[in-house]
C-alpha cells in the first residue's frame, strides 16, 4: 500500500453575482449549453441547467469550468478550501492572462 495524493486541476472559475459573467460562461449561454433563471422567494437562488442537469448555485457561489469544458457549481467555502489562485503570465510575456485556480491535492 502506498501514499497517494490528488492530482492538480487547472480550471476556470468566477463568483456568480459578484463577478461579470466571462467569455466561455457568456457563451455558454449564447450556445444554449447552459440557461440561467432565478426563483423567487424568501431564498432567491440561481438554478442554471446544463446537459448535465440543473445545478444550484446562490450569490458568491463559484461556477466551474472543468478541464474538459464541464461547467459545474461550488459554495464558496469548499472552494477556498480546495482551490487556489495559479500564477498568471504577465502582460509583458506576450500572451493574454486568464483567471485560472488549481485544486490542491
Amino acid at each position: 500500500m502506498g501514499n497517494y495524493s490528488k492530482r492538480a486541476v487547472e480550471v476556470d472559475a468566477f463568483q456568480l453575482g459578484l463577478d461579470a459573467f466571462p467569455e466561455w460562461f457568456s457563451g455558454a449561454i449564447a450556445d444554449g449549453t447552459v440557461t440561467i433563471y432565478t426563483r423567487s422567494g424568501s431564498e432567491a437562488r440561481r438554478i442554471f441547467c446544463t446537459i448535465k442537469g440543473q445545478k444550484r448555485a446562490e450569490c458568491g457561489d463559484y461556477i466551474i469550468r472543468g478541464p474538459k469544458s464541464e461547467i459545474y457549481s461550488c459554495d464558496s467555502g469548499e472552494f477556498t478550501q480546495c482551490y487556489e489562485p495559479t500564477p498568471v503570465p504577465s502582460p509583458d510575456s506576450g500572451s493574454v492572462p486568464k483567471l485560472s485556480i488549481a485544486k490542491e491535492g
